[in-house]
């Protein structure tokens, strides 16, 4: 039930999808889980981007080929 309420409004493609205060939600993919001093910085600098760039929908860095 939980899952088919949270996919109600946006079309939610991955965990973790992040949703704070109602607006809307972000999908945040890492290479690594971050360390402890590492954590809330880094969830407060991206809060932050989300705030001023609202625009943003999408940033990739992509990943190196097999060669």
């Amino acid at each position: 039930a939980d899952w088919a309420e949270a996919r109600r409004d946006y079309a939610i493609f991955g965990v973790p999808t992040l949703r704070f205060d109602g607006r809307p939600p972000w999908y945040l993919r890492l290479e690594r889980i971050p360390r402890d001093d590492e954590g809330r910085d880094l969830l407060e600098r991206l809060v932050a981007f989300r705030e001023v760039a609202p625009y943003v929908l999408e940033l990739k860095v992509p990943e190196p080929t097999l060669a």
